[in-house]
């Protein structure tokens, strides 16, 4: 076990939802928008589908960010996209070199593109993209410490208080004007190569704001509140 309370080497312990770079071909099957961006990264998460209503017709919006976190020295890197009254966030470690790959490659290509896993479907949506100077200087911050083991603790601690405390969702705002509330917010921590998965302790479990996955031999996703077995 590691020094902080959040990240455990183990995988017998319920996590926070994860996210992910992929390519985008992996999404071919599910989106003509995948098959037109090329070899664009494709920055994807699992979310629950019982917090999330997928219907074309309600309004949305993908935007990105930083937020800060207790304890983080540095704001995290935030992406989320609003669907409707709901909203899904990707909360990245502003110290992954491979996040900040995935963020020059769409900066040169001037797009953007996420893929929001929900149940047995895939939401498939891009927008245009450019690094703005408050990111500039997020990243020129982070530049000492990049791939540090203390500086990746630090975003995992952080980002797992944040996410299993509900303190993301408490300061989530909307981003559509005709949508002053929002319903439902849920978040996944992006796990890379040097970023990994943030594992929460049975005795935090239990009281965790957010929805958490269960590990791979018990094949169940546990709901906020929902006493473990």
């Amino acid at each position: 076990m590691t020094k902080t309370p959040f990240i455990y080497m183990s995988d017998t312990l319920p996590c926070v939802p994860f996210g992910r770079i992929e390519p985008a071909k992996k999404y071919h099957k599910d989106s003509k928008e995948a098959k037109r961006v090329g070899k664009l990264p494709v920055l994807a998460g699992v979310f629950s589908p019982v917090r999330v209503k997928l219907d074309a017709r309600q309004p949305s919006y993908l935007g990105w960010g930083s937020m800060s976190a207790p304890g983080m020295s540095l704001p995290m890197l935030t992406f989320r996209l609003q669907l409707g009254v709901d909203m899904l966030y990707w909360l990245a470690n502003p110290w992954d070199p491979e996040v900040w790959s995935m963020i020059d490659d769409w900066h040169a290509a001037g797009r953007m593109a996420v893929a929001a896993e929900i149940g047995d479907r895939v939401l498939f949506v891009t927008r245009d993209y450019e690094i703005i100077p408050p990111m500039r200087e997020l990243r020129s911050k982070a530049q000492g410490a990049m791939k540090s083991l203390d500086a990746v603790q630090e975003f995992m601690q952080g980002a797992g208080l944040l996410t299993v405390s509900g303190h993301l969702a408490l300061g989530a705002t909307t981003d559509v004007p005709s949508i002053p509330v929002l319903r439902h917010v849920q978040g996944c921590i992006v796990q890379t190569g040097t970023t990994g998965r943030v594992w929460v302790p049975h005795e935090i479990a239990t009281f965790a704001a957010c929805d958490l996955v269960m590990p791979p031999t018990t094949r169940i996703h546990l709901q906020p509140g929902q006493m473990m077995h």
